[in-house]
């Protein structure tokens, strides 16, 4: 009997954590700065608010008949196919109409996390001095209804877009020992060995968001990122970017100590968790397009207005299992701009 009991106890033992549990364990608590206006939240109200257009015939953008959301696998001549237009705001007309939308579309009592787990099939070649190679992501998306990032001094530069998409990931090794921490910041991302990543209970990541841009950050304070500095800034978007650099504009990305959200009893709010873990995933989670009208730069003081268009939007992030492992400096998934 006793024999018995001890080969169950390494069966139990063998036996690795379902995806559910992985999720839990690893849940990150955020951090916000205190002037923050958006939580992160469920992607199924901004769906609802938003009005799905397809490319016209011109190329331009007309309002869709269909009455689901389309997948990736829904053929047109011109990519992105398909667009979610927030209503009832203009994104050209700068931020002002979006920022009472954030209590409609989110809640900070409420702030919400996607989470799916995906296996690394393919071993990345350079492991970038982590002891083993990663064996399974436990992906965290974080979904913001709006990127409203804007400079400090003088507030007149903004970068704004609907439907922001960030991450936070977990790399784990093949026996399960956590490995890193990658956060989605501007273009690439960064990561952590997970010895020198902020925890928060033993297992749970903390990420300072930053503020309107919401990039992810180990800690507090002003963060040397320039928002569009993966963007190509020629015509119109460079001489906006031109226009103000000479004029003193401070592109900063700022963290600091505001709210927090998650796991119970770790933050000031608990964070809820969409697991995709499960077979059913919501319509929204394989929606083949971007999630804004665009993304735009957006000048508004120095006596005029302006703004420069430097892309069609955030996508869908890859919410499946993942065939081929990136650089480690990539492997948070993040949204590139």
């Amino acid at each position: 009997m006793v024999l018995l009991v001890a080969l169950a106890g390494a069966a139990a033992r063998a036996q690795p954590p379902d995806r559910s549990a992985l999720l839990r364990l690893y849940l990150p608590v955020l951090v916000f700065h205190p002037d923050e206006t958006w939580p992160p939240a469920d992607p199924a109200p901004f769906v609802r608010a938003s009005r799905l257009e397809e490319r016209g015939a011109t190329g331009g953008w007309v309002a869709s008949a269909r009455t689901e959301l389309p997948d990736a696998s829904v053929p047109c001549a011109r990519q992105p196919c398909f667009r979610l237009n927030l209503q009832p705001c203009v994104l050209s007309r700068g931020p002002d109409c979006y920022r009472p939308l954030a209590a409609r579309l989110g809640s900070w009592s409420r702030p919400v996390v996607v989470g799916n787990v995906v296996d690394v099939r393919d071993e990345p070649t350079n492991l970038k001095g982590l002891p083993e190679p990663p064996k399974q992501l436990v992906r965290y998306w974080l979904f913001y209804d709006f990127d409203d990032w804007h400079s400090d001094r003088p507030k007149v530069l903004w970068q704004l877009h609907e439907g922001d998409w960030e991450s936070v990931t977990v790399g784990l090794g093949a026996s399960g020992t956590p490995l890193f921490v990658a956060t989605s910041r501007h273009c690439r991302g960064a990561w952590r060995p997970w010895a020198r990543t902020p925890l928060v209970g033993g297992t749970h990541p903390q990420v300072y968001v930053a503020r309107g841009s919401h990039a992810g950050y180990s800690a507090a304070g002003t963060q040397r990122n320039f928002p569009l500095a993966c963007a190509k800034a020629t015509g119109d978007l460079g001489r906006l970017i031109d226009l103000a650099r000479r004029a003193g504009v401070r592109s900063n990305d700022r963290t600091g100590r505001g709210r927090t959200a998650g796991p119970p009893g770790l933050a000031s709010s608990p964070l809820g968790l969409i697991d995709l873990t499960v077979p059913v995933r919501p319509a929204w989670a394989q929606f083949g397009g971007v999630w804004s009208e665009g993304e735009l730069l957006y000048l508004h003081g120095l006596g005029l207005t302006r703004t420069a268009r430097f892309g069609e939007g955030p996508r869908t992030p890859k919410l499946r299992r993942r065939r081929h492992a990136p650089d480690p400096r990539q492997m948070d998934g993040g949204m590139t701009r």
